[in-house]
């Protein structure tokens, strides 16, 4: 956690600030004092920043107030969600609130940056994924055509589409028939204009029951 620096008119009120820190169970020990009656103020100064206890940027406004006698109170949060603790105790007692500067990171979206994801920033967007199109229904349309599974693309997941079969392959061996499956095994389509040569249903073709007449059943025929 960044730490949280706030100036005190008094010793008293920069030790009272940490007594009530330390009663929401923030570690005493995370918070420092700097006196500016102290000789080595400026060099206490310089060496918390060099500790990461106190913000490199704002070591000038610190180093000004110090020449103004006030006490310089810096505390780290222990833990992500006490930070706003911290802050609100430290704010409730403090001096000259605008003397030190309120931190805004360089790069307002580190995690997403670091996982590849797009954000909003500035009240317009950023991601190369989607738009707001009001026209689509559900608000949400495609940026680009070149890409349309940007899902997919994100998180790198291999899609099913393939352009051509393989070469040399069943599929590709196949696919000149129109039943490559029926084909394949054998079995006889409908469409066919004529029948295999030689085979048992060109035996039977002539027949108007061939089956009937194989198992020496009697047929209905118009000739009876």
């Amino acid at each position: 956690m960044l730490p949280i620096t706030r100036l005190f008119e008094s010793e008293a009120a920069a030790h009272a600030a940490i007594d009530r820190l330390v009663e929401g169970e923030e570690p005493r020990g995370r918070s420092i004092v700097i006196n500016p009656t102290d000789l080595d103020a400026k060099a206490q100064v310089d060496a918390a920043v060099a500790a990461g206890s106190i913000m490199e940027k704002h070591r000038d406004s610190l180093l000004a107030a110090v020449d103004r006698g006030r006490f310089i109170v810096s505390s780290r949060p222990q833990f992500l969600n006490t930070g706003s603790f911290v802050q609100t105790t430290l704010d409730a007692t403090c001096v000259d609130p605008d003397a030190i500067v309120d931190y805004t990171p360089a790069n307002p979206s580190p995690f997403s940056d670091l996982l590849g994801m797009p954000v909003l920033w500035n009240t317009s967007s950023k991601t190369e994924l989607w738009e707001f199109n009001k026209d689509s229904s559900f608000g949400i349309s495609l940026l680009s055509h070149d890409n349309p599974t940007p899902l997919s693309s994100l998180f790198r997941i291999p899609l099913l589409k393939t352009p051509k079969s393989a070469r040399g392959s069943s599929v590709e061996r196949m696919s000149g028939t129109s039943a490559p499956f029926s084909s394949k095994i054998g079995m006889k389509l409908l469409s066919e204009p004529k029948t295999a040569r030689g085979s048992s249903v060109e035996r039977w073709s002539s027949r108007s029951a061939p089956f009937s007449g194989f198992l020496g059943l009697r047929v209905l025929s118009k000739d009876d």
